[in-house]
């Protein structure tokens, strides 16, 4: 009896802590930005931009559908996770996280498609998380 109460304390207690986990954001320091360009049906050429840190404004060419130059504007990078609720807290163990950009993506380009790999590097982690942000270009 005393086994199945501590057993059953410890579930609670571990669920309690992931619950907690899941609810708060972590905010990355800089991203480093991959680009893809071209038409899905042909041929998609990769662009690297490098290390995209917070507030940094970049020019590349970054659509599928029109190839004009755009401006890449981050305020801030959010990396939220609502889905880990019984993750575990190994960094590299984690399901695929969901990557928000808080403030707003600035172009200055004509309406169109675009999409993107980031890497969002962690202090203290090597192993990066890897995510495809895609979306329209809309005035």
């Amino acid at each position: 009896m005393r086994r199945f109460i501590f057993i059953t304390l410890f579930f609670m207690s571990q669920f309690a802590v992931y619950t907690a986990k899941a609810e708060s954001e972590i905010i990355a320091d800089s991203v480093k930005v991959s680009l893809l360009r071209g038409f899905p049906a042909v041929k998609i050429t990769k662009i690297d931009i490098g290390t995209v840190h917070v507030g940094e404004k970049v020019e590349t060419g970054c659509a599928l559908h029109n190839q004009s130059n755009r401006k890449l504007e981050i305020e801030k990078l959010v990396v939220s996770d609502p889905g880990m609720k019984f993750a575990t807290s190994r960094p590299w163990m984690m399901p695929e996280w969901k990557i928000s950009l808080e403030g707003y993506l600035k172009f200055k380009a004509p309406i169109g498609k675009f999409r993107g790999t980031i890497k969002v590097y962690y202090k203290g982690v090597k192993k990066p998380t890897i995510a495809v942000i895609e979306g329209n270009v809309v005035k």
